[in-house]
């Protein structure tokens, strides 16, 4: 998950606890980036970790021309993003459940916006 600050940070034990708990074997990993002023070395930072997930969701609170620049090379990789309406918790939880299953074949659309559609 990219994005946020910290107070969506505070969340990050309980939602991998969550997950963990479930047994999926889903690894979540979150950059809080709202209060990140380094630009492209973040930009390029992001990018990389990208590369060794099968999806990105981006929470609300990115930075505009971070999360632009973001859209823009993960579309260039074909890594699929997907969005995250919410700042809470449970928001962030569904978010990530729902681009889980989309990436498993399912599609709960209205949990979660793909690419598809967005300009980047």
């Amino acid at each position: 998950m990219v994005g946020g600050n910290e107070k969506q940070a505070r969340y990050d034990p309980f939602i991998q606890e969550y997950f963990a708990a479930k047994g999926t074997g889903v690894d979540v990993e979150f950059c809080h980036t709202l209060r990140e002023d380094k630009g492209r070395m973040l930009l390029d930072h992001l990018v990389a970790r990208a590369e060794h997930c099968d999806g990105v969701i981006l929470i609300r609170f990115l930075r505009t021309h971070l999360g632009r620049g973001l859209r823009r090379q993960l579309n260039r990789s074909h890594t699929p993003y997907f969005g995250c309406a919410g700042h809470g918790r449970e928001a962030i939880i569904r978010a990530i459940e729902a681009a889980v299953d989309e990436l498993a074949g399912g599609n709960r659309s209205g949990l979660c916006r793909s690419r598809d559609g967005d300009p980047g």
